[in-house]
């Protein structure tokens, strides 16, 4: 069985990643898929429950939306912060050496690598796809998980 986690900043990209993980699930499995706020039981230590499902990861599916740096008031970027979660899922999947497949949504541009702290520079020279969330939404996701079987198989998934 594939695990796949989706990976997302709520203030960002809440919606289109409910939306992806829903397609994601219904081809994949529910029990397949790993989302935050669906997978994580009320009562339980998310950082650790993150971590367990972090071990047992095959891809992570980063959604990057227009906010996915996480701009603050204060003109600090949250994925420079240590213990920023979506920094830490992406940092510990890269160092696994799981896939990484950033999505583009809402018109995103892959981040810069000189906007990323070091331990995630990798990510902006990943092939990024994109998929929107009007009528192509379906045609997107389609491309995505034919990509996603192809890893999925090299891996012996």
């Amino acid at each position: 069985m594939a695990h796949i986690i989706i990976s997302y900043r709520r203030a960002d990209s809440d919606a289109i990643s409910g939306r992806i993980r829903d397609k994601l699930a219904s081809h994949f499995g529910e029990n397949s898929v790993f989302m935050d706020i669906d997978s994580i039981p009320f009562g339980i230590d998310f950082r650790e429950h993150i971590q367990q499902a972090l071990e047992q990861n095959d891809i992570l599916v980063a959604v990057i939306g227009p906010k996915w740096l996480g701009p603050t008031k204060g003109g600090r970027l949250r994925i420079a912060e240590e213990t920023d979660p979506v920094r830490i899922e992406v940092e510990t999947a890269l160092k696994k050496g799981s896939a990484v497949i950033p999505i583009l949504v809402s018109g995103a541009r892959m981040p810069k690598p000189t906007d990323l702290p070091d331990t995630l520079k990798d990510l902006s020279f990943r092939n990024a796809a994109e998929v929107d969330a009007g009528r192509d939404f379906h045609q997107h996701m389609e491309r995505l998980i034919r990509s996603m079987e192809r890893l999925l198989e090299k891996s012996g998934k």
